[in-house]
């Protein structure tokens, strides 16, 4: 059973300080990373299509599914990124966080970074038009595990409320700024009418994900063409994939853990 590989971006962007290198993958290095994954046989889907191709509800699933996702809602989601899938023919979803539409990204500049900007509700509305998938990130890129009970509903259901009356449709996707969650906050997600939801844990879709806690493998902007490859298939954030032999090799050296 195909077991789909969901991608997380964030700025779709050149840099503008050495801090936020990691956070931009660059317009060039995204089509070059969309072009390598399409020349190695992915088949890129839409996050809903990936929890059905991965629980076995379509008749032929596709080789090597890859899902595009890009967090936050930055204005260069709209300006680099819609051009190359556009010109691709790739599906994604963007993630906004809906109480800043049109705003400066203020969480931005508490983590030292370049302030950016959201999306305007034009460009929220263009990328609609144009097949992109826009869900929520919530209202002002809360840690929602810190919230209190009233503060998380309003987080989830106002950013939810809010990006359907931008685009006057209904939106069914999430992702945990962060990735920061917990039991009740993934019941909170629920409880406010979210039927999917991204975390930042690393992983490929299973049959038996839990559709809102969804693995994704995080894209760098430093990367290069094979560590994409390689986090796509075998599921990682790291590549090398140190994750992935850390524990083994700690047990190797006697150094797990202490009672």
């Amino acid at each position: 059973m195909t077991r789909p590989a969901i991608l997380m971006y964030h700025a779709i962007d050149h840099p503008r300080a050495a801090a936020e290198a990691t956070l931009c993958c660059t317009p060039e290095r995204f089509a070059t990373q969309i072009a390598v994954l399409r020349d190695a046989g992915a088949s890129f889907i839409s996050l809903d299509q990936a929890v059905s191709v991965a629980r076995g509800d379509v008749a032929r699933a596709p080789d090597r599914a890859v899902v595009i996702t890009i967090d936050d809602g930055f204005a260069c989601a709209h300006a680099h990124a819609l051009p190359i899938l556009a010109r691709f023919g790739v599906p994604a979803t963007v993630f906004v966080v809906a109480g800043l539409i049109g705003q400066p990204a203020a969480w931005l500049a508490a983590a030292g970074l370049p302030v950016r900007s959201i999306m305007s509700t034009t460009q929220l509305r263009d990328m609609a038009a144009q097949g992109i998938t826009i869900g929520s990130h919530t209202m002002q890129h809360a840690m929602l595990d810190a919230c209190t009970d009233d503060i998380l509903a309003a987080e989830l259901r106002d950013s939810r409320h809010r990006l359907e009356d931008v685009l006057g449709a209904p939106v069914g996707s999430f992702a945990y700024p962060y990735g920061r969650h917990d039991h009740r906050v993934r019941d909170a997600v629920a409880r406010a009418g979210y039927a999917l939801a991204c975390t930042t844990i690393a992983g490929r879709v299973r049959h038996d994900t839990d559709p809102l806690l969804l693995p994704r493998v995080s894209i760098d902007g430093n990367e290069q063409p094979w560590q994409v490859r390689g986090k796509v298939r075998l599921g990682t954030s790291d590549m090398p994939p140190w994750s992935l032999v850390k524990r083994p090799v700690r047990r190797l050296l006697g150094l797990g853990r202490r009672a």
